[in-house]
């Protein structure tokens, strides 16, 4: 799969707006909700608010998280695999090989952090200490070994650059904006697609998601983690 995977969605899938019934838009958060209670949610641009009124246009930075949304509640609940592991033995299963984070995953700092594993981190919107300069990103991409990789910048158009440049890593995909669709794994090293859940037609998540909470606020009380992965594909 080459160039930019909302535009491939978009081909595959199209988009019926008259299947949603509610958008709530917080700060951190857009959420999408179908007719069927199927809910999706996709992160915010830092840079973009979803607007009022969106153009169905792919390049619409609006519309892309909108549109990444709906597309995850319209695909999410199909053939997933629940996960009964630790996300965070992502980190010590892999000591001794070159982790790259892009997009900060608290939790998994800090295992790495307490397990005495480096890790590059990489996060244009955070000030934290573990931050490394963005410009050197693609440089550090390319020496990858397990790159773990926030699904917002599938939404925000940098998702084909970073993993064009980690040529020979592993990469899992990681957070509630993530799509479980098998269309990613024509990307050779797309391993896994870590993903969320929602029960359907959730009024606690959407009213959370509209006053602006932020991930910890909703994923441990109402998200059912799932994935994914190139073995187990739907």
């Amino acid at each position: 799969m080459n160039g930019d995977p909302l535009n491939i969605l978009y081909a595959e899938y199209g988009y019926k707006p008259g299947l949603i019934t509610q958008i709530v838009k917080g700060e951190k958060y857009t959420a999408v909700m179908l007719n069927d209670g199927s809910i999706g949610i996709c992160g915010n641009d830092m840079d973009s608010a979803v607007a009022e009124n969106i153009p169905e246009d792919i390049s619409d930075t609006g519309f892309r998280v909108l549109y990444n949304a709906y597309l995850n509640a319209l695909l999410n609940y199909r053939g997933h695999t629940s996960t009964d592991g630790n996300i965070l033995d992502l980190i010590s299963d892999n000591k001794g090989r070159r982790i790259v984070m892009v997009g900060f995953f608290r939790p998994l700092v800090e295992r790495a952090l307490k397990l005495g594993i480096e890790m590059a981190v990489f996060d244009k919107a955070r000030t934290e200490n573990v931050i490394k300069p963005q410009e050197s990103m693609p440089e550090v991409l390319k020496d990858a070994d397990l790159l773990i990789l926030s699904s917002t910048t599938i939404s925000n158009g940098s998702f084909s650059d970073i993993v064009n440049s980690a040529v020979k890593a592993d990469i899992h995909l990681l957070g509630p904006s993530s799509t479980l669709d098998p269309i990613f794994f024509f990307l050779p090293n797309i391993t896994v697609i870590h993903g969320m859940l929602f029960d359907k037609y959730d009024s606690v998540l959407l009213d959370k998601i509209g006053q602006g909470s932020c991930t910890p606020e909703f994923s441990h009380e109402l998200g059912h983690k799932v994935y994914i992965s190139r073995a187990t594909k739907v």
